[in-house]
């Protein structure tokens, strides 16, 4: 319920773009990221449900249609992780993009896939909160990465904070992220460790007209947003846009970080055949 799976049908969607262009223009408070984080949640678990790992989580592949749905799409990497016995598979070969990419999918020994979407997912949700990243690769030679695979939180966060990230992050969030993006895959966060965390829960616990009120808010922030890209009319014209702020998305570099190494995509038109997508109500 909630959630419709299309496949090969070419439907008037994605005009709005997609959510790499809104965090682009600035960061969501907490509130309105929880809002947005539970809707991508939700899809990912109707694809878990049905054996599916998405392997490739990130903003550019979130997109927005005329009403500001959103739309999980390039099921590209995307793997059956359930075999015809109801056993686990596990995997080998490296996919992904490599700000999203786990530590176990990036050595290509076995890796599990349900726990990659999970590392992704939290990725995506720290860009929505503060408009980067929180560490430019999962290796760990990243100066930034490999204070979490230390569990040197203390000096993580003086160490992300010192890159003019939004300081005023809660507990809770802080919390709930460095469990998604552990090192160690069975030291991270599941499905159900996300839904029960203290932050989502603040969501969860809201009455039905507190839910209608934050989303309404956060539909009205996106078109806010809309406002400033809808001019986008190429690749090209955005990302010189990035340049020019100081950022460089497709830099090797780990001296900077930003929500995603991939230039942008151009804006789609409105009719598009895509394979597979998810439409989140």
């Amino acid at each position: 319920p909630g959630i419709v799976c299309m496949q090969d049908q070419e439907v008037d969607l994605f005009s709005k773009g997609n959510l790499f262009y809104y965090i682009y223009y600035g960061n969501f408070t907490e509130n309105h990221a929880r809002v947005i984080f539970k809707k991508i949640l939700d899809a990912i678990i109707f694809c878990h449900k049905i054996g599916i790992c998405h392997l490739d989580i990130k903003p550019a592949n979130i997109m927005l249609d005329k009403d500001y749905k959103l739309i999980i799409i390039d099921f590209g990497y995307a793997s059956k992780f359930i075999d015809e016995n109801n056993n686990k598979i596990y995997f080998t070969k490296g996919k992904g993009t490599k700000n999203y990419v786990s530590p176990d999918m990036r050595v290509r020994k076995e890796y599990d896939g349900e726990k990659c979407d999970i590392f992704s997912l939290g990725q995506v949700l720290f860009n929505l909160v503060t408009r980067k990243s929180g560490f430019i690769t999962s290796k760990p030679t990243d100066r930034f990465y490999c204070l979490i695979k230390d569990k040197n939180y203390e000096e993580y966060w003086k160490k992300v904070f010192d890159e003019n990230i939004k300081k005023d992050l809660s507990e809770n969030f802080k919390n709930l992220y460095l469990k998604m993006v552990a090192f160690e895959p069975d030291e991270r966060a599941t499905i159900k460790d996300v839904l029960e965390s203290p932050w989502l829960q603040e969501y969860n616990n809201l009455n039905q007209q507190e839910k209608t009120d934050l989303e309404n808010g956060v539909k009205d922030e996106f078109n806010i947003r809309y406002d400033k890209i809808k001019g986008i009319n190429n690749e090209i014209n955005l990302a010189d846009q990035i340049k020019a702020k100081g950022y460089n998305t497709r830099s090797d570099e780990e001296n900077i970080i930003f929500p995603n190494d991939l230039s942008p995509k151009k804006i789609p038109n409105n009719i598009i055949n895509i394979n597979h997508q998810i439409i989140i109500n």
